[in-house]
């Protein structure tokens, strides 16, 4: 059964230094300029190709450190949470290309047990101009989810939910046509779940839902005007399991494709919009499962009437896959959403965030719908140390099942370099 919950982190505020430095500049002869400083060493005049501004290093390092602590009240009670949160980046800016790489890992600590590994994130990412119209863009990442350091209501059959790892790889090269912009898309990950503990003491295997997924697309662009875009999508994907579903013997391989259109819109920067419309099926090999369709839609505005404030919202209806403690193949998730900051000053920043969100399984026509919503804030305390501080409430409901309501409050403290 799948399970969501709204988190409202604390966001980093980045205050920026800017250096004044001496910059030397070569002064043709002038009557005015004493003649001992003219032949001061070093002064005038500038040697050949000496640097007349600063510069600053092609790469830079930065880290972080967030504590959290957390008062959570649901259907299992009441209790007290705490977090760390170390974090790295590491940015490479060249003369062509970008290259950036990230690190995160969550160590969370239940109340009366023992600290654990709830996430672990690595992730690269880099973009390189080929030729002058030419374009490419790639990304790579590593992720590892344990979801009893990170979630209490799961289902009363369990007692502890399946690890999961997976690895992704995404690759893309865009060309330009003067208005006409074309681009391939693809990309492959591997997903691998561990065994799932049930409440009767036995191990559940999840090999059936290990698998291998290759994509690839193709998106074609056209600048109407200088605001808006119209564009095109088409793409494919195919699923590769690592072995057959015990209920049937069957293997689970199933090929996705979709089709959509839209358009995009950027006023100067200070609106943005998009909304597309599509459809996509996934087509099984064994006739064991049922085939699933739907209406694939998408829409998002980001409104930034004046610099401290920035709005955006968003909806979409997408297909997914089911988590391990489900039976099904497929699932459409319709969900809507919608973010608000305020910086008041250089110190103090406002949040405020909704969603809601509805997921149809397929072929069991199982349903869970919920809703969310959080308040928060960040206080700079000085360059190296950020305070926040967030409230969050959660619903979900499952057919058949008691709605289950979550509370969290939250307090940090994150140290930067």
């Amino acid at each position: 059964m799948q399970r969501r919950s709204l988190r409202v982190g604390g966001l980093m505020i980045g205050l920026v230094l800017v250096g004044a430095g001496h910059v030397a500049s070569a002064v043709a002869a002038d009557a005015r300029l004493e003649p001992d400083i003219r032949l001061e060493p070093g002064l005038l005049p500038l040697a050949p190709g000496s640097a007349t501004e600063p510069t600053h290093p092609p790469v830079e390092i930065d880290w972080s450190t967030s504590l959290r602590g957390s008062y959570i009240k649901d259907r299992d009670g009441e209790r007290f949470e705490l977090q760390a949160v170390p974090r790295g980046t590491l940015d490479y800016q060249g003369r062509r290309g970008t290259l950036s790489a990230s690190g995160e890992v969550t160590i969370t600590r239940q109340e009366h047990e023992d600290p654990q590994i709830g996430a672990f994130d690595i992730g690269i990412s880099g973009a390189y101009a080929l030729a002058d119209q030419t374009s490419a863009e790639g990304a790579a990442s590593f992720t590892m989810t344990n979801p009893e350091a990170t979630i209490r209501d799961i289902a009363d059959t369990t007692a502890d939910p399946a690890d999961t790892i997976s690895g992704t790889v995404l690759g893309s090269v865009t060309r330009q046509f003067g208005k006409l912009s074309v681009s391939a898309e693809g990309g492959a990950e591997r997903t691998v779940y561990g065994e799932t503990r049930l409440a009767d003491g036995t191990n559940e295997l999840n090999g059936d839902r290990n698998l291998w997924s290759v994509e690839g697309g193709l998106r074609v662009s056209y600048a109407l005007t200088p605001i808006l875009d119209v564009f095109a999508r088409g793409g494919a994907n195919r699923d590769y399991f690592d072995h057959p579903r015990p209920e049937n013997g069957q293997f689970a391989n199933a090929t996705g494709t979709s089709f959509s259109v839209g358009v995009l819109g950027n006023w100067d920067g200070w609106m943005q919009a998009e909304a597309s419309v599509g459809y996509g099926k996934r087509n099984f090999d064994a006739i064991a499962f049922e085939d699933a369709e739907s209406l694939l839609y998408s829409a998002r505005l980001t409104f930034n009437p004046y610099e401290p404030l920035t709005f955006s919202a968003g909806v979409d209806n997408s297909f997914g896959l089911p988590t391990s403690d489900s039976d099904a193949t497929s699932t459409v998730t319709t969900n809507a959403y919608a973010d608000l900051t305020y910086t008041a000053n250089s110190w103090l920043r406002l949040r405020a965030a909704a969603d809601v969100y509805r997921t149809r399984t397929m072929a069991e026509d199982e349903t869970e719908k919920g809703y969310g919503y959080g308040v928060g804030a960040d206080y700079l305390l000085n360059t190296h140390t950020q305070l926040t501080a967030d409230y969050g409430y959660a619903r979900a409901e499952t057919a058949g099942e008691p709605a289950e309501d979550r509370h969290r409050v939250t307090f940090g403290v994150t140290l930067a370099r």
